[in-house]
């Protein structure tokens, strides 16, 4: 039995020595994006913003309106009848 005891401390002081030994000197920063990915970024954006634009004229909006902030949600709520 007392083998089997200092077996198991034998075990948890090697492994607690392992953990000791962790490095955790890495930057949490990742790296920047790819200038292709921040160009389809930009032509996604403009895509959704030219076609906000167009259903905010169909509907007798004004099209700017679809770029403000809140004040889009407004003029939908008035474009599709509800409070």
């Amino acid at each position: 039995m007392k083998s089997l005891i200092e077996l198991t401390q034998n075990l948890f002081h090697y492994n607690a020595s392992l953990l000791a030994q962790v490095e955790y000197s890495h930057s949490s920063q990742g790296e920047p994006p790819s200038p292709v990915s921040m160009i389809l970024g930009l032509l996604f954006a403009l895509l959704i913003i030219v076609a906000m634009w167009k259903v905010f004229t169909k509907a007798g909006q004004p099209g700017w309106a679809s770029i403000i902030p809140i004040y889009n949600l407004y003029i939908w709520c008035k474009i599709v009848g509800r409070p």
